[in-house]
């Protein structure tokens, strides 16, 4: 599900996108740890 959703966004990424994936992505990992 994730290699898919990467791939439909990627096509039309911006940096903004970017930035706000990885910050959801950080917070993803940290719910999955804790």
């Amino acid at each position: 599900v994730l290699a898919t959703t990467i791939r439909m966004v990627a096509s039309h990424i911006t940096p903004e996108h970017r930035e706000a994936a990885r910050k959801a992505m950080a917070r993803g990992l940290d719910d999955q740890e804790a």
